[in-house]
């Protein structure tokens, strides 16, 4: 009886200590669990949202209630794919009562389809290669954006200025770089010329009277497009519709770089229908790796050294092109045109490395 009753005690003190000992395991696990959901819900409070490291810098942007003025122009820019991409990318993002400060014509106009490239052009001087928190953020740095043009850094202390523009949040972290929330937008320089003109402008009560004239002032308007004088002759003709034929052949010719240069060039850019004027199959046979260097004997037949304008050109004035051959320029009814062949249908396309014209033909060399 007493072997019976100590044996039964055993059992029931080892069941205590195994019951014991899985309760112990689970309580350790479910403490494991949340400690990950805790980490994975770590972040920084942007709007009313936490702004996650395991979502992108766009995705933490939508959630945000005060920078809904900047995910509209993204998307109005056609940056969301770009900014949700790998990067890593440091974003300086304005708050909505930055944008604010903006006369509202001249943000109306920005989110316009016709003035994406301007718009484009502002953004991306907000966006720097690379994930920057404020502790690699040093007094007097100089951030070469996106855009191309530089940024500059004030630090006091623990206060950070980018351009005048107060970081009001710091190193939101996602999970292709990182985001500074500040309270002014940024204007790259000739924009920002032309925001403070028109500001004057306002105040003086002599807004102008049509976007034509705006037109003028900023660019001239190919392919539905802006052209900018502060993107080169590449990056404008890559936002223009009508010219995606001569852009494709001069990425093929690997020119890319050439005409992205420091120049200046004039470049006679033909038309996607201009290339449609020669036979069947010519173009298609010209893109082929093969005929690389024909391409390219072609394409820079379309280019001369120097920044020529309209003005510049003379009745019967000739020109050297980089390909060695000359251009032969003839002004009829108002129009010039090159080799007695080839109208230009829109003149002085202005970029930071020279001048383009668009062009109704393909020049052929002899």
């Amino acid at each position: 009886m007493k072997k019976t009753l100590s044996l039964v005690t055993g059992l029931v003190l080892s069941l205590s200590v195994v019951v014991a000992s899985a309760a112990s395991m689970q309580a350790d696990t479910m403490m494991k669990t949340d400690t990950k959901m805790m980490k994975a819900k770590t972040g920084v409070m942007v709007g009313g949202a936490l702004m996650t490291p395991d979502m992108n810098i766009v995705q933490n942007a939508l959630n945000a209630k005060t920078v809904t003025t900047l995910v509209a122009a993204v998307k109005a820019a056609g940056l969301v794919d770009t900014l949700s991409g790998k990067g890593p990318f440091t974003v300086f993002a304005p708050t909505n009562n930055a944008f604010k400060r903006i006369p509202k014509k001249t943000l109306a106009s920005l989110l316009l389809p016709e003035n994406k490239a301007q718009l484009t052009s502002i953004l991306t001087y907000h966006v720097v290669a690379g994930a920057l928190k404020a502790s690699d953020l040093k007094n007097g740095m100089m951030l070469t954006t996106v855009q191309g043009a530089t940024l500059k850094v004030k630090k006091v202390g623990r206060t950070i200025w980018i351009n005048g523009a107060k970081i009001e949040i710091k190193d939101v972290v996602s999970s292709n770089g990182v985001t500074h929330v500040i309270n002014m937008v940024l204007m790259p320089p000739k924009e920002d010329g032309m925001m403070k003109k028109e500001d004057k402008m306002m105040k003086d009560e002599k807004m102008m009277k049509s976007d034509t004239m705006m037109d003028k002032k900023i660019g001239v308007m190919v392919g539905g497009a802006l052209m900018v004088p502060n993107l080169n002759i590449v990056q404008n003709a890559m936002n223009a519709s009508n010219v995606t034929t001569v852009v494709a052949a001069v990425k093929a010719a690997g020119l890319v770089d050439t005409l992205s240069g420091k120049g200046p060039f004039t470049v006679f850019a033909p038309t996607n229908d201009a290339f449609k004027k020669l036979p069947a199959g010519t173009v298609e046979m010209l893109l082929k790796p093969e005929n690389k260097e024909k391409l390219a004997g072609i394409l820079t037949y379309h280019v001369v050294a120097g920044a020529y304008t309209s003005k510049d050109l003379k009745d019967g004035m000739t020109l050297t092109t980089v390909q060695g051959q000359k251009l032969t320029f003839t002004m009829k009814d108002g129009k010039w045109w090159i080799n007695a062949s080839a109208m230009v249908e829109t003149a002085d396309v202005i970029s930071s490395n020279g001048v383009t014209h668009v062009i109704d033909t393909v020049l052929m060399p002899k």
